[in-house]
């Protein structure tokens, strides 16, 4: 089903993707829902621009993850955890997205470690540099609001 969703997504069948995508959601295990969540997750982050149904989406899809962990490589961690760093900051959520973007950059290093990985951990620059960018923001912003 997961592919299933993907291809009407890229038809931009979105309303079908979604309908598709909660139905997998509701009949699968929940321990087997982190690929589906993952896609809503940024579905709501791109697409709608709604960063709180984002957030939950990709904060479900880490219980997922943390319920199946042998699932783990398969669920695309290093998506999901900077899905959610990017919607928490979106959100203006300075701890939240510090937590996610410290977990996303800690298996993004294990993950660099393969250099047969550096082609794909590329899509990942300007997205990195945006989040630091904003958590910096924030944290000066709230610094401004305590003094």
């Amino acid at each position: 089903m997961y592919n299933e969703v993907k291809r009407f997504e890229k038809t931009k069948k979105y309303e079908i993707a979604h309908e598709l995508r909660h139905k997998a959601i509701n009949s699968v295990d929940r321990k087997y829902a982190a690929p589906f969540w993952r896609q809503e997750g940024f579905d709501y982050l791109y697409r709608v621009k709604d960063y709180s149904k984002s957030l939950a989406a990709f904060e479900n899809a880490i219980e997922a993850l943390e319920l199946s962990p042998m699932f783990y490589g398969v669920c695309n961690p290093l998506d999901i955890y900077f899905g959610a760093a990017t919607a928490s900051v979106a959100m203006g959520l300075p701890q939240k997205g510090q937590k996610y973007f410290m977990e996303f950059k800690r298996l993004f290093s294990v993950v660099s470690k393969d250099a047969d990985l550096q082609k794909y951990l590329q899509r990942y620059s300007e997205g990195i540099q945006w989040i630091e960018e904003g958590l910096l923001k924030l944290s000066s912003d709230k610094k401004k609001e305590v003094g």
